[in-house]
């Protein structure tokens, strides 16, 4: 009657609906009350133990199988994992678990996995270890925060019709090719096309076709299958196409992507279909692409360089990001963009003065952005006050700012020696300005311009530029810096 009462208990607790899922469980399991009476197992512990149910039920358990951890799990009310156990020669693993009612334990329930199986499973999870590796690091950065359309702002028109073009774009499927210097944030453009377009939900995978050697990159962009080349993994590689699937694939300057290469890529954007490296078998994707390049792809078709169909199967919507100096106006906002996550950094207020941000202004930024965004950064960090001053920025900038005026119309209209002697006076004016008219800035000024001392001092006073006051005309030149 105390078996029959314990047992309703139990099932009342656990309810039946539990009671068949753990009988469709491919582990064996059974319960015990705290006299070691088995009141339940499943079929699959029927079957692992070689026993029917009435051979078992109502039972002490260590009459039909003797050992185990029932005891140990009674006193320490704790769940044991893992504990080996053989069972009519068959290596298993077992798991005993405390049933408890408001904190008072009535039961155990033992779980039984058959080792071999467990040992498959280890077997397939270290066979598939590279596989999820690359998932976890594909989705770790696939699924990141992105910039969109609404985060690109600025007063330059040639960046409003990039992102008029670039909203386009996202509201359609088609390939995007996007043209532009290195430095002038085609990236950026490619994630707000994801970020916008209803794949925004999925991966946006990142790769750089100039990176990689040729074979690596297609084993990259295709993946392999295990035993494919010396050296592969032997259970092979998934690509980035079939990461990406559902999303988008960025691939960056796809101009330096060889020949070969390039026409299996013009297979897969036609098919959108992937076959990996030494295999038959094709794998369906469906993976939008964005294709930037910083050369002149055209002339590449010319040199026979790069495929002219895949060319014009990439370049449904072509974007020009432009230069940064073209759109110089832009500058403050960047300007300030980038202090404010260098504030963030180290911890101060920066602020940029006129000086500085004249002389940013009038600076022709070969490396674009990323170069802008550098020159920030290092200015952030040499600045000893809170203000970035001209001098605060790189030497090449700085250089580039004293060697850039305008000589006057009186010099222009004089002699070579009043035009050079014009020219003189104004780049000693500009180093003075920049660097000051002490000693330490003299001595500086002059390795700068690989004079000596003396003769420095000697070019100041000829063009009366040792007194701290300077010309009408020299303050009215200095506004250029």
């Amino acid at each position: 009657m105390i078996e029959v009462l314990f047992l309703k208990t139990v099932l009342e607790y656990l309810q039946q609906e539990f009671l068949n899922v753990v009988e469709l469980m491919s582990d064996g399991v059974f319960i015990a009350d705290l006299n070691y009476k088995v009141l339940y197992i499943n079929t699959a512990y029927g079957k692992f133990a070689n026993l029917k149910r009435e051979e078992i039920i109502g039972k002490n358990i260590y009459d039909v199988r003797p050992g185990g951890f029932l005891p140990k799990l009674y006193v320490s009310k704790q769940p044991i994992y893992n504990v080996p156990r053989r069972v009519d020669n068959t290596e298993s693993y077992c798991d005993y678990l405390p049933i408890t009612i408001e904190g008072r334990l009535i039961g155990g329930m033992v779980i039984v996995k058959d080792a071999l199986r467990v040992k498959e499973l280890s077997a397939i999870v270290e066979e598939n270890a590279e596989k999820i590796s690359q998932l976890n690091l594909a989705v770790n950065d696939a699924f990141s925060v992105r910039t969109h359309f609404a985060d690109l702002v600025g007063a330059n028109s040639g960046l409003k019709s990039v992102v008029e073009l670039g909203c386009k774009a996202a509201k359609s499927d088609s390939y995007v090719l996007l043209l532009g210097e290195s430095g002038t944030g085609k990236d950026v453009i490619a994630q707000a096309i994801h970020s916008d377009s209803n794949r925004k939900n999925r991966p946006f995978i990142d790769v750089n076709c100039a990176a990689l050697p040729e074979t690596l990159l297609e084993s990259e962009l295709f993946g392999y299958v295990g035993g494919a080349f010396t050296g592969a993994n032997k259970h092979g590689k998934t690509g980035l196409f079939e990461l990406a699937d559902g999303g988008t694939i960025f691939l960056d300057e796809i101009a330096e992507m060889p020949l070969n290469l390039q026409a299996k890529l013009l297979r897969v954007l036609q098919e959108r279909k992937i076959w990996r490296i030494g295999s038959q078998k094709a794998t369906s994707v469906d993976v939008r692409v964005i294709a930037a390049t910083n050369q002149d792809i055209l002339g590449m078709i010319k040199q026979n360089k790069f495929r002219e169909d895949l060319y014009y199967r990439l370049a449904v919507f072509v974007i020009n990001v432009p230069a940064l100096r073209e759109r110089k106006e832009d500058i403050p906002m960047f300007a300030a963009r980038f202090l404010e996550d260098q504030q963030k950094k180290c911890g101060k207020y920066i602020a940029l003065g006129a000086d500085a941000l004249r002389a940013l202004t009038k600076y022709e930024w070969p490396g674009n952005v990323r170069e802008f965004k550098n020159t920030i950064e290092y200015a952030s960090g040499f600045v000893d006050g809170s203000e970035i001053t001209i001098r605060d920025l790189p030497q090449n900038i700085v250089r580039k700012n004293l060697l850039s005026f305008d000589i006057g119309r009186e010099a222009s209209d004089g002699s070579l020696e009043q035009i050079v002697g014009e020219v003189e006076r104004k780049v000693l004016y500009k180093y003075l300005s920049v660097y000051g008219r002490d000693g330490a800035a003299k001595k500086k000024i002059a390795e700068k311009l690989n004079l000596s001392v003396a003769t420095l001092y000697n070019k100041i006073k000829k063009y009366d530029l040792a007194a701290d006051e300077a010309t009408e005309n020299d303050k009215v030149f200095s506004k250029i810096l």
